[in-house]
């Protein structure tokens, strides 16, 4: 499977909730709130921060996914950041385990359920975390720290 492509979107001042009505009419649902996830059929919308969400897609062609995410201007910033981030899968019982020795949130699934997300540290290294599943978290962190996030995750 292609690494998936990877665009940060960001809501003009006062366009917020008009943002989040064109995305829920192009897209299929609304932008998810703080520190949660939307699926939207072919698009993941992954909450990142006040007014900001990253759109993930591994189905759309990098052309394409551009283009389809033009019809949410004017009204927001889109910038693709995929080669920016490195992508860690934590996956099987022991992952919420082993990341909660590093980060200083909390990732019991009562509290950080599947469709969770978190700007949070694994030690020094800044990344966002999601749920993607019951025993699935992945984290993004930024690529020039990758060989340190790997080196902590392994260990």
């Amino acid at each position: 499977m292609p690494e998936p492509l990877l665009f940060v979107v960001t809501s003009r001042r006062g366009a917020g909730d008009a943002l989040s009505g064109v995305v829920a009419a192009e897209f299929g649902a609304p932008l998810p709130p703080p520190g949660r996830i939307a699926d939207c059929g072919e698009w993941r919308v992954i909450w990142t921060g006040r007014e900001s969400w990253f759109f993930e897609t591994a189905a759309v062609a990098a052309g394409s996914a551009r283009a389809r995410l033009d019809v949410l201007r004017p009204g927001a910033r889109i910038v693709e950041v995929g080669d920016g981030y490195a992508r860690f899968v934590m996956a099987g019982p022991a992952a919420r385990e082993r990341l909660q020795r590093l980060a200083p949130i909390d990732l019991h699934p009562s509290v950080f359920p599947p469709d969770a997300a978190a700007r949070t540290v694994l030690e020094h290294i800044p990344v966002l975390l999601h749920a993607a599943g019951p025993d699935v978290i992945e984290a993004l962190a930024p690529r020039s720290m990758a060989e340190d996030a790997a080196r902590l995750l392994d260990g």
